[in-house]
């Protein structure tokens, strides 16, 4: 289709007195591995073939980039605006878990960033984890670490929804 519309279409018009072997010398290149292509050998025009297919995942429900939950998003594309990059890459990391507690950050859950060796000006990813807000105040009021100071049982109450 597009070589018909090149050819006859817009190469006859232009040179209507040549013939077409003169036209296709002019305009068409045969190139390795991709046959015959339109352009002058600096400039082709990409053919349809060439284009490389990419696959995306489906929208869980009826997400929104604007609905707020910067969690899933965060996961999903791996940014989200107003969310820092080191965030981001932390939370896929920990694959939307608190490195402290191990529960799903929700959407509505405050995140913060833990420096493990205690320096908040060494940002390496190795250095850092992500952790809910109660979380950090924990490691930092002296309480020490939740996995050692809490049994399994009392970890499943932290970052979930009270019962009615």
């Amino acid at each position: 289709m597009v070589w018909k519309k090149l050819f006859r279409g817009w190469g006859k018009f232009r040179h209507p007195k040549k013939s077409g072997r003169w036209i296709a010398n002019k305009y068409w290149r045969l190139q390795k591995d991709k046959g015959w292509t339109f352009g002058n050998g600096d400039l082709v025009l990409p053919k349809h073939s060439n284009t490389k297919i990419n696959r995306h995942t489906k929208v869980k429900g009826e997400s929104s980039p604007y609905d707020g939950r910067w969690t899933y998003w965060s996961k999903r594309k791996g940014s989200y605006p107003g969310v820092s990059k080191r965030v981001t890459i932390t939370i896929n990391r920990q694959k939307g878990k608190c490195a402290e507690c191990g529960l799903t950050f929700l959407p509505d859950d405050i995140v913060e960033i833990h420096h493990r060796n205690g320096n908040p000006k060494d940002n390496r990813l190795e250095n850092l984890t992500a952790v809910h807000l109660h979380c950090h105040d924990l490691i930092h009021g002296g309480y020490g670490h939740l996995t050692t100071e809490l049994s399994i049982h009392d970890q499943d109450q932290l970052g979930e929804k009270p019962c009615d």
